[in-house]
């Protein structure tokens, strides 16, 4: 079973504009997660197929996919860990997914600070991260979340 839901923007963190205007004195803000993950995250069964989820990957156009059961995150899978997987002679188009997700998973929590997960993609040298709160799953956090935060960040400076 495949469940899939759009990408949404991010949102700019609501304090952060307020706190600039502080009569243009700098006032640290701290910008969480929350505020610029996609969300709600697109997540499959892992019975799900190997071209199933190549499929999604290719309409939605990002890189990776959350692997859920019964809502509990139980892995990852990267296009590129797909795409390595199928040039196998032992691997099929229809090789269920969780014969090649990624298990051990690094995640974030939804109340980290931009800089927490940024650490933690660069010590583990992930390019995404997925999003939790508890055992939830809020959606995942990317390289390209972090260079929209800072466009966005960057405007409202020279605004």
């Amino acid at each position: 079973m495949v469940s899939i839901a759009f990408f949404t923007t991010f949102r700019y963190h609501e304090n952060y504009s307020r706190d600039r205007l502080n009569h243009g004195k700098r006032c640290n803000v701290m910008l969480l997660v929350r505020d610029f993950r996609n969300t709600p995250a697109v997540t499959v069964e892992p019975s799900a197929t190997l071209k199933e989820c190549l499929d999604i990957m290719e309409e939605r156009k990002f890189r990776h996919l959350l692997i859920t059961e019964n809502g509990a995150l139980r892995g990852i899978v990267v296009r590129k860990d797909i795409e390595a997987a199928l040039r196998q002679p032992s691997r099929y188009p229809e090789t269920p997914v969780d014969w090649i997700m990624s298990k051990d998973l690094v995640t974030v929590e939804d109340s980290a600070t931009l800089l927490e997960a940024l650490k933690l993609m660069e010590q583990y040298k992930y390019s995404g991260l997925p999003v939790v709160e508890g055992d939830v799953v809020k959606g995942m956090f990317t390289e390209t979340d972090v260079v929209k935060a800072l466009i966005s960040i960057l405007e409202k400076e020279q605004a």
